[in-house]
């Protein structure tokens, strides 16, 4: 599975797989540029799309902060 989040681009990741390939979505806020990276994924030969629903928005995490302290 390659991710949006992967320092290789789904393009250089299909070029190399030799099992069938996903793609890991991250939802961008840009409509436009989430649907450029399905496009890329699907013309790169990713055989399935998996959306990612844990992460509802990009920030810094604060763990300090999340555990009460």
């Amino acid at each position: 599975m390659a991710s949006t989040f992967s320092n290789r681009s789904v393009e250089e990741i299909a070029s190399v797989a030799t099992q069938v390939l996903w793609f890991q979505l991250y939802v961008e806020d840009d409509r436009g540029k989430t649907k450029e990276l399905i496009q890329r994924a699907e013309a790169a030969g990713c055989r399935a799309l998996c959306i990612t629903v844990d992460l509802p928005w990009k920030c810094a995490r604060n763990r300090r902060r999340s555990r009460g302290r």
